[in-house]
């Protein structure tokens, strides 16, 4: 259900940074790493500075 809450978000707004994190993590929790990793990625290409503290 997470997985379709944050394919709904970048739906919305694909520029989302945060949506594409949370997804990462999601995907990485479920051992999806290639997709979670392509999600880690389009989050580094959207984020603002102050979206990187989330990661810390």
């Amino acid at each position: 259900m997470a997985l379709a809450d944050f394919d709904k978000v970048i739906e919305l707004d694909a520029h989302y940074a945060k949506a594409y994190y949370f997804k990462g993590l999601t995907l990485n929790g479920i051992k999806r790493k290639q997709e979670a990793l392509e999600n880690y990625r389009k989050f580094l290409q959207y984020a603002k500075p102050d979206d990187m503290e989330i990661i810390w």
